[in-house]
């Protein structure tokens, strides 16, 4: 089933990647904004009970790469749970989609030249919390290079605290488990980590 639902996004990235729902027009403006969709797009991702989080970017040609951090917060700390890098688009836009489960992190990359999937394994135990809850960036964010976006936070607590907590400062929040994915837009030749 899951290999089924990850085609059936692929096949939607590309549909959308090649429609113009979200990607228009190139602005001047670096920025990374919520992906949006035809209501039959839409239709299709609540049907298969997708809950990928879908963004686009836009850049110019100073930006040579984009890392996507995993940071995971257990046993009272934040601590680095992965990450990985692409090139740019050549074009300056892309679409991606980032799903946060019980046990993996999920990035996807699309752009003319095809699609990416990277998995992060997440700490076990975290369906063990009684609540979990997710808040995602809904608003356009400019892209200053180097500097990290959080783009999606799923948080784990015995209270209801996630309408609260501001993304740009997530860390400040109190939680019994949590998982945040950042990106991070690079100027120059890309680095192996």
């Amino acid at each position: 089933m899951l290999k089924r639902a990850c085609l059936v996004i692929a096949i939607l990235f590309l549909l959308s990647l090649f429609s113009s729902c979200s990607m228009g027009e190139k602005t001047q403006e670096m920025c990374v904004t919520p992906s949006e969709f035809s209501q039959e797009t839409r239709d299709v991702l609540a049907a298969i009970g997708d809950e990928t989080a879908f963004f686009d970017y836009q850049i110019d040609e100073t930006v040579q790469s984009v890392r996507f951090y995993v940071k995971i917060y257990e046993n009272g700390a934040w601590i680095d749970g992965g990450s990985t890098e692409n090139d740019v688009s050549v074009d300056g836009t892309c679409r991606f989609g980032l799903r946060l489960g019980e046990e993996t992190c999920e990035i996807f990359v699309l752009n003319e030249d095809g699609w990416m999937r990277a998995s992060l394994s997440l700490p076990e135990g975290l369906a063990d919390f009684p609540l979990a809850g997710t808040i995602k960036r809904t608003m356009a964010r400019e892209i200053v290079p180097e500097e990290p976006i959080t783009l999606l936070v799923k948080a784990w607590t015995d209270q209801d605290i996630l309408g609260s907590v501001d993304l740009d400062d997530y860390q400040a929040g109190e939680y019994e488990a949590a998982v945040a994915i950042e990106a991070v837009f690079s100027q120059g030749d890309r680095t192996e980590t």
